[in-house]
């Protein structure tokens, strides 16, 4: 490893240059910065340039990179520990002359922690480009300058840093600052992918694939018309066009879109495809009795101590409105079905402490299982969705769902559940 020291100002002052990654410093006179980030909003949504989205945080014991300072001059900066990694894509399509600049510090390593910078497209995966050991650990910032000539004209360049300490250490970290990718843009501007909006898609009765058509009609080149597009999931092509039609399984999918304009210059966007199972039963509540809803339903909804139809309601005019001690069952037949989710909206409003709903369902003549449960830590009087997965559970002739209501409820106390857009959902 070789430190080079230049003129006061440049990037490169005391600049860090890995044996298997050299830079020349003249190699840096003429790139741009085609992305850079120094943490100074204070979260992971700031930086400027080619970046094609936020950083992306993770990891495992110890929590994911967090923004904090680090005393001295560096002010905001990213703190990595145990098993963390900060991950963001870069567009460098038609770009030359590229390089990774950043600063780092290395705090408290003992022998056997480490911390890696990668950087990898759909095509190569990851390549560790640098790895800090024990040996850079003194507690000091530094600037370090990495050739990525391999990695030139990637419309999908992420740019990675990763540590992997001892848990049972509160003090061992990894400190990046000053992130810049440079280099020498191609000819033109890039264009501008747009996937589309994510779409949850449900099957029918029969068959294990669905056909959806993706858009992306709303790519756009400043310089004139686009003149590829091409569908991507897990690296491989699935559409080409502007529209392309394609069949999807049941599960989740990212489809990747790249664009190409007229200059060679490529951009990406990404939109997720979910294939649901077709509705097996479902009530939206719209009748003024229990009886109404579609699919198998054995017979009506069952209640309680009685349970009210009526405003608010997410979906149509009506809700099941639960307070007090009541419940509200239904049981659909479904024998043999498959991939069973039951989904729901709820909303609660002026839950108190020991207030509460309990979801449960049982499988044909079995006992209850209690799905979830309402307190009043869900009481913020606003509607939200609920799925949950019975995949596991073999249902060999049918399905009771119940809603079970605890609260002191009486005609003048507001507390209160609604569900609405009951469902239950398999082949």
């Amino acid at each position: 490893m070789e430190k080079l020291t230049s003129s006061p100002g440049s990037r490169t002052m005391l600049s860090t240059l890995c044996t298997t990654a050299a830079l020349s410093l003249a190699a840096t006179v003429s790139a741009d910065d085609l992305a850079a980030d120094d943490f100074g909003s204070g979260d992971l949504t700031g930086g400027s340039g080619r970046w094609g989205a936020w950083w992306e945080a993770a990891g495992t014991g110890g929590g994911p990179a967090l923004i904090g300072g680090a005393g001295g001059s560096h002010g905001q900066v990213t703190r990595l520990k145990n098993n963390a990694r900060l991950t963001r894509n870069v567009n460098t399509s038609g770009c030359s002359d590229l390089a990774l600049a950043f600063s780092a510090m290395v705090l408290n390593y003992e022998d056997g922690d480490e911390a890696y910078v990668q950087v990898g497209t759909d095509s190569t995966g990851y390549t560790t480009l640098y790895t800090f050991t024990s040996a850079d650990s003194d507690g000091s910032f530094h600037d370090f300058l990495i050739d990525l000539t391999e990695f030139a004209g990637s419309v999908d360049m992420n740019v990675r840093f990763l540590s992997q300490t001892d848990s049972s250490s509160g003090s061992d970290y990894f400190f990046v600052d000053d992130v810049v990718v440079s280099g020498t843009p191609g000819v033109g501007a890039i264009p501008e992918a747009a996937a589309g909006d994510d779409e949850n898609v449900y099957l029918g009765d029969e068959g294990d694939v669905i056909t959806v058509t993706l858009d992306g009609s709303d790519s756009s080149d400043a310089e004139g018309a686009l003149s590829g597009y091409s569908w991507r999931e897990n690296g491989a092509e699935i559409g080409s066009g502007e529209s392309a039609d394609v069949d999807f399984a049941l599960g989740h999918h990212i489809v990747t879109l790249v664009v190409t304009d007229a200059d060679g210059n490529e951009a990406l966007d990404q939109v997720a495809i979910t294939i649901n199972p077709g509705t097996l039963a479902g009530d939206s509540f719209e009748t003024a009795d229990l009886t109404h809803g579609w699919g198998s339903w054995a017979g009506p909804w069952w209640t309680l101590n009685g349970v009210k139809l009526g405003r608010p309601a997410v979906h149509g005019w009506r809700g099941a409105r639960m307070r007090g001690t009541n419940s509200l069952g239904r049981i659909a037949t479904v024998p043999g079905a498959r991939d069973v989710r039951l989904t729901f909206w709820a909303r609660v409003t002026s839950y108190e402490e020991g207030d509460g709903c309990q979801v449960k369902y049982r499988s044909d003549e079995g006992p209850y299982t209690t799905l979830y449960n309402f307190t009043i830590h869900n009481s913020d009087g606003a509607w939200h969705y609920y799925d949950f997965d019975l995949s596991d559970v073999e249902f060999s002739d049918g399905i009771e769902v119940l809603f079970v209501s605890m609260t002191e409820g009486d005609s003048t106390n507001p507390d209160m559940i609604v569900i609405d857009a009951v469902k239950i959902v398999g082949r």
